[in-house]
């Protein structure tokens, strides 16, 4: 009785129905969905290295970045909302850059011993 409890899910796709909204998923569907969420919530849990997280805030910046050219050649709303616009990306792409430097610190400290 427990596996088909485990195999009856809500359908995300469109295999048979029953009458309820509920549909019975075979189990090589639903071991694919399993895998799929156990090496999923390994890769969150996993910790990061330095390096991917650098990646990563880079390429954060470089969007902030595009944002603030972006916020500054559009000219529509008032100049009040045009203003808070231009200091919220300014913002943004101040603590990317920190964080960016910030971690290239860490790794040439490391790397230094």
């Amino acid at each position: 009785m427990n596996n088909l409890a485990l195999l009856l899910v809500l359908s995300l796709s469109s295999p048979e129905e029953d009458g309820a909204g509920l549909s019975f998923v075979s189990p090589e569907d639903y071991a694919i969905r399993r895998f799929s969420e156990v090496t999923q919530e390994f890769l969150e849990s996993w910790p990061e290295e330095t390096e991917e997280i650098l990646i990563r805030k880079r390429a954060l910046l470089r969007i902030a970045e595009e944002r603030l050219e972006e916020e500054r050649a559009r000219e529509s709303g008032g100049v009040l909302s045009r203003r808070n616009r231009i200091r919220s990306a300014e913002a943004q792409v101040d603590f990317y850059r920190k964080a960016v430097h910030g971690l290239e610190d860490r790794i040439r400290r490391r790397r230094r011993r």
